[in-house]
């Protein structure tokens, strides 16, 4: 948007009447402004006062005088370093009217930040302890598998005979002198 402007070649009779628009305008109040900015464009033609007085006319639903506003002050003053930026607003302009010709456009609302939100505690999920039940199953049958070699190898190693007698199994014997 186009900024309220002060023209350092504002004589000093049009400064009070601009400072009281530039008021008006910032409460508000554009039919006010609009007047005080023309009365200060009639003692002073400062090109800056017309970008002001567009932005009244804007701001009232006014779009063809607006238009024709900020096309005198291109006119005005064809190298100001705000040019663009009324070039901009002018096509923005001509796109409304290009819409609906007959329908006033408001001026817009500011744009409001959304207020921040209160942040909702986070729900954080309890700690998942290891699951301990595979190392048990695992000890368990590895324990199982032990012991069922030790009774499978003493089962082997029985004599097939009924006595009962367990083979010496590598035991050396050494005579007596």
């Amino acid at each position: 948007m186009l900024a309220l402007l002060l023209s350092l070649s504002l004589s000093a009779q049009p400064l009070p009447l601009f400072q009281q628009g530039k008021a008006a305008f910032e409460a508000g109040r554009l039919a006010e402004a609009l007047q005080l900015f023309e009365k200060a464009r009639a003692t002073d033609p400062s090109p800056e006062l017309l970008l002001n007085i567009a932005q009244c006319h804007r701001g009232l639903g006014r779009r063809t005088e607006a238009i024709a506003t900020l096309e005198a002050f291109l006119a005005a003053a064809p190298n100001h370093p705000l040019r663009r930026a009324v070039e901009n607003t002018l096509s923005d302009l001509r796109a409304e009217v290009a819409k609906s010709p007959d329908a006033p456009v408001a001026a817009k609302p500011p744009e409001l930040t959304p207020p921040p939100k209160a942040s909702e505690p986070e729900v954080v999920a309890p700690p998942v302890e290891p699951r301990r039940w595979p190392y048990v199953v695992g000890g368990v049958a590895v324990g199982a598998a032990v012991i069922a070699g030790v009774v499978t190898a003493v089962v082997l190693t029985r004599p097939k005979g009924g006595d009962g007698a367990l083979p010496e199994l590598g035991t050396l014997r050494i005579p007596s002198p």
